[in-house]
């Protein structure tokens, strides 16, 4: 599970670009008395389309990065030359840049308050949306 913050700015008529941050510890990885770290960026490109009853359907393109961060994989005591090369690459698969494409659906429910909902090559995730 990962918390997500994303801000998304309103550039032309039905273009939007959005910056996320997400966060999220991995408990028992890549070894079972190891918390990773992992830090999440992503810029996006939405094009925004109106549906009926106050809600929105926003197919998006863009980046997506992550970072992993765990300071005791690769240095316990112990523990083989095999297992400690073995931790250090789960780590540097978890870290990449890949391309980031999917939809967000957004459904107003008060004035200024929104569910999102976002199925992505990047993330799927649940949430709400505050405009301003």
């Amino acid at each position: 599970m990962q918390l997500n913050l994303s801000y998304a700015y309103q550039t032309k008529d039905n273009l939007w670009f959005e910056l996320l941050y997400g966060y999220g510890l991995a408990k028992r990885f890549p070894a079972e008395d190891i918390t990773t770290q992992i830090h999440s960026l992503g810029f996006k490109l939405k094009y925004s389309l109106e549906l009926p009853y106050y809600s929105y359907f926003l197919p998006y393109l863009g980046l997506s990065f992550s970072i992993a961060k765990a300071d005791d994989a690769g240095t316990g005591d112990g523990i083989s030359d095999a297992q400690k090369n073995r931790e250090l690459d789960l780590l540097d698969e978890v870290e990449k840049a890949s391309v980031a494409a999917g939809v967000t659906y957004l459904k107003r429910f008060v004035p200024g308050w929104f569910f999102a909902a976002n199925i992505g090559t990047d993330n799927i995730g649940l949430g709400l949306g505050l405009e301003f």
